[in-house]
C-alpha cells in the first residue's frame, strides 16, 4: 500500500506541475516549477518504471557503475563464487533442465519427518544449510547498550516471501497479502500439487501466519529500540520456546558459547512455539517446503523465477518486465556479493581526498560523542557505531547541548564543494529567495552531491 500511496502522490504532483506549466510562472510562488520547467517538460517515466525523479537519475548512474564493476570482477575472477553464480544465473537452459533437483534433498528431508522431533532436527539442518529462518531469525551484533560486548538477537521470524507482520494485520497491506497468497498457490502448483490442494495448503499456512502476526510487533514498533531490547537468560529462552530444545538448537547454530540473548519480539516466538506439536506436523512440513521454494525460486528454472519477478512487478505496479537476463543476474549478484562490490566501488569512484574527508569527519564525530554517549538514548548509542551522522537527526535528544554544538558537516566540504555551495547561495540571494543553512540536516545525504 505504501508503494501505491507513493505512486498516487507522484501522479498528483505531476498533474499539478502540468497545470502550473500552462500558466506564466512566478519564481517566488512557483519556485520548484520555475527552476525545473525545462526538466519537467523533457523527462518521461521510462517503460517498466512507475516514477521518475532526480533520485532515479542518480540511482541509474550508480547501477551502471555497479554493473561495470561486476563485469570487472568477473573478468578478473576476483571472487570465484561470484563467477560461478553469475554464469549459472545466465545459463537458463541448464536451470530449466535441473528444475528443482538441487532442492529435492531438502524437500524430501522435510517430507520424511515422521514426528515433531524428526521434523525439528530436519528443519534445523535446513536452516543452517539454506539460511532460511524457520524457528528463529538470529543475528549476532554489538549490544545496543554496551558496544564493548556482542549479543545474540532473536529478531521476528519472517512470513511469506520475507514479509513482516504488517502484511497480515494492517488493512493498508491487505491487497498485498492477497497477492502474496496468490503467488504462493502458483508456486505450490508448479511444485506438483493440484489447484485444490494448493489452495488448502496456502490457506492453512496463511491462517498460521495470521495468528502469529496478530501477536507480533509491527514495523512501527520495531523503530523504537526500547520496545524490543529484552535481555533474557538461556533458561528463560527455553521457557519461551518450550517445544524446542534450546541447548541443542544453539549448539547446532554454533552459538552454544553465547551467554547474552535478546528476543526482539517475545510473542512472535511464543505463538510459533505453540504450533510445534505432532498435531501440526503436516502443516509445518508444508510451511517449510513453501519457505524453501519461495526463497530459492529466483535461482531455479524460469517457470519458478518468472513467478518471483512477476510478483515483484505487481508489487511495484509495473505491467511489463523490461529487465534483461543480464540485468536480473546483476541484481542478484549485487545482493549476494555486496561487500566485494562496495569495496571495489570505493576504490574506483572515490578519490583519496574524498575518502580522507569522509574518514576525518566520521572519526571526529565519533570522538566527539563517545565520551558522553551514555547520556544519549538507545537509538543514538546504536547510531554511533552504524551511522554517526544520524545522531543529529535524533528526536529524543534534540535539545541536548552536545548535539547543538556538534562538529558541522560544513567544516568537511572539499574546496570544490565549498565553491559550489557559495555560488548556490549567491544565486538565491540575487533571486531574493529566503533560505536557512541547517548544518544538522542529515536526511537524504546519500542521494546528494555538493548540496
Amino acid at each position: 500500500m505504501k508503494n501505491i500511496k507513493c505512486l498516487l502522490i507522484i501522479i498528483l504532483i505531476l498533474s499539478i506541475s502540468g497545470c502550473t506549466l500552462n500558466k506564466e510562472l512566478n519564481i517566488k510562488d512557483d519556485y520548484y516549477d520555475y527552476i525545473n520547467k525545462d526538466l519537467l517538460k523533457k523527462e518521461k517515466i521510462k517503460e517498466g518504471e512507475y516514477t521518475w525523479s532526480t533520485f532515479s537519475e542518480v540511482q541509474d548512474k550508480v547501477d551502471n557503475q555497479t554493473d561495470d564493476i561486476i563485469k570487472k570482477l568477473i573478468s578478473n575472477n576476483t571472487n570465484p563464487n561470484l563467477n560461478i553464480i553469475y554464469s549459472q544465473l545466465l545459463d537458463t537452459t541448464t536451470r530449466n533442465d535441473d528444475d528443482i533437483s538441487s532442492l529435492k534433498p531438502y524437500l524430501n528431508k522435510i517430507d520424511s519427518s515422521n514426528n515433531i522431533k524428526e521434523f525439528i532436527n530436519n528443519a534445523i539442518y535446513i536452516e543452517n544449510n539454506l539460511n532460511i529462518d524457520i524457528f528463529t531469525n538470529i543475528k549476532v551484533d554489538s549490544d545496543f547498550k554496551d558496544t564493548t560486548q556482542n549479543i545474540t538477537y532473536f529478531y521476528p521470524i519472517t512470513f511469506d516471501f520475507g514479509t513482516s507482520a504488517d502484511y497480515y494485520v494492517d488493512e493498508d497491506y491487505m491487497s498485498y497479502k492477497a497477492l502474496i497468497k496468490q503467488y504462493g498457490i502458483k508456486i505450490l502448483k508448479k511444485y506438483g500439487y493440484d489447484t485444490k490442494t494448493s489452495r488448502e495448503i496456502s490457506t492453512n499456512i496463511t491462517n498460521m501466519y495470521n495468528d502469529i502476526a496478530e501477536n507480533s510487533l509491527l514495523s512501527s514498533d520495531l523503530e523504537d529500540i526500547s520496545k524490543y531490547y529484552n535481555i533474557i537468560t538461556k533458561d528463560n529462552l527455553q521457557k519461551i520456546y518450550t517445544n524446542l530444545d534450546i541447548d541443542y538448537y544453539l549448539k547446532e547454530k554454533g552459538l552454544s558459547n553465547e551467554i547474552k540473548f535478546s528476543i526482539v519480539d517475545i510473542n512472535n516466538y511464543k505463538t510459533l512455539n505453540k504450533y510445534l506439536t505432532d498435531n501440526n506436523l503436516q502443516l509445518l512440513k508444508e510451511y517449510v517446503k513453501l519457505k524453501i521454494l519461495e526463497n530459492y525460486s529466483i535461482y531455479l528454472s524460469e517457470d519458478y523465477s518468472n513467478l518471483i519477478y512477476e510478483l515483484n512487478n505487481n508489487f511495484s505496479g509495473i505491467n511489463k518486465d523490461t529487465d534483461t537476463k543480464e540485468d536480473k543476474a546483476n541484481n542478484i549478484v549485487k545482493s549476494l556479493f555486496e561487500y566485494d562490490i562496495n569495496n571495489y566501488y570505493q576504490k574506483e569512484y572515490f578519490t583519496d581526498e574524498e575518502k580522507d574527508y569522509i574518514e576525518k569527519m566520521i572519526n571526529d564525530i565519533i570522538s566527539y560523542y563517545e565520551k558522553d554517549i551514555d547520556s544519549f538514548c538507545d537509538d543514538c548509542k546504536e547510531r554511533l557505531l552504524k551511522n554517526p551522522l544520524r545522531i543529529l537527526d535524533c528526536k529524543v535528544d534534540a535539545d541536548n547541548e552536545k548535539i547543538k554544538n556538534a562538529p558541522s558537516i560544513l567544516d568537511y566540504l572539499s574546496d570544490e564543494e565549498k565553491e559550489f555551495f557559495s555560488q548556490l547561495q549567491k544565486y538565491l540571494d540575487v533571486l531574493d529567495v529566503d533560505y536557512e543553512i541547517d548544518s544538522s540536516l542529515v536526511r537524504g545525504l546519500d542521494y546528494y552531491t555538493n548540496t
